[in-house]
């Protein structure tokens, strides 16, 4: 990956960034187990420019929605068959160099996602391991992240199976679960038939996301902001996406054992708990009704 680092820290800054959070941890009510080593903390205080304050929210959501959506964190291992396909067929991988910014560039493939082996849970899942691999990077950490979504012979079937609590879900996990800034999200060669799952996936993100997203039919676009090199070969980039992917599920594999590690995290919620941190997802709800209605209109 690049060697390229925005945001200066000292370590002056980390000591005492890491005390406050630690102390914060140590004094909440309804955390009962969490992380306190300082990699595991400088996930989030990175992430947020150590703003302690937006860290500790951070930390909160993050184990809140892992409590409140568990199906969508189970196992998160590569090498169970659910999860494997994905890689076996190429659906999903974080590029092995970061774009020209040195940002780590997560890409998907959907046309290779099918309805028979490719459950939107299981699809989630999918999605919050890479992010999970991804928030071990320092350079994700200090950079953010960029996800590039080629559309290119989207099979309509998969798409079905995105219902408005599915992407609710996703939104959730985007921009709410992780210590991940994602600075750029491409959407290439999305067809007609994605267009209103698109605009529903919309009303659950924040007006910052959402202006972060491109809609584009040609490569040329991404590659002048991105770079060419660092895509598979199939689009005009060095490396096969098997050859790509091989590597990504050896990243994944050092990763393992952390990544697992992080659900023995416990924090303490209300049964009826659905929507945390600010009075934005107290929305969510309300946009999921809303846009059922003009489904069904439409």
């Amino acid at each position: 990956m690049g060697s390229q680092i925005k945001f200066k820290e000292n370590e002056i800054l980390r000591k005492q960034a890491i005390s406050q959070l630690k102390e914060w941890i140590s004094k909440h009510p309804k955390i009962k187990e969490c992380r306190t080593d300082d990699k595991f903390l400088l996930r989030f205080l990175r992430t947020k420019k150590f703003s302690v304050l937006e860290a500790c929210e951070l930390l909160e959501n993050y184990l809140t929605i892992r409590k409140t959506l568990p199906q969508l964190f189970e196992t998160l291992n590569c090498e169970l068959p659910e999860l494997k396909y994905f890689f076996d067929n190429n659906c999903v991988f974080v590029l092995p160099n970061t774009d020209k910014e040195g940002r780590p560039v997560i890409f998907y493939q959907v046309g290779n996602f099918t309805v028979d082996k490719c459950s939107a849970v299981n699809s989630l899942r999918i999605c919050n391991l890479t992010f999970e691999h991804l928030t071990i990077d320092e350079h994700s950490q200090t950079n953010g992240v960029v996800m590039v979504i080629d559309c290119t012979n989207q099979n309509l079937a998969y798409t079905s199976i995105w219902t408005p609590p599915r992407l609710k879900d996703f939104a959730q996990c985007l921009q709410k679960a992780f210590p991940l800034r994602f600075q750029k999200i491409f959407f290439v060669n999305m067809p007609s038939f994605a267009s209103a799952l698109f605009q529903i996936l919309l009303t659950f993100l924040s007006t910052k996301l959402r202006s972060r997203i491109k809609i584009v039919n040609k490569w040329d676009e991404v590659f002048q902001e991105l770079g060419s090199e660092i895509f598979p070969k199939e689009i005009g980039g060095k490396l096969t996406s098997n050859e790509i992917v091989k590597e990504f599920k050896m990243r994944l594999l050092e990763s393992r054992e952390e990544i697992l590690a992080v659900s023995s995290m416990d924090i303490e919620v209300s049964k009826n708990t659905v929507n945390f941190g600010n009075s934005y997802d107290a929305d969510l709800d309300t946009a999921i009704v809303g846009s059922f209605r003009k489904i069904a209109v439409d």
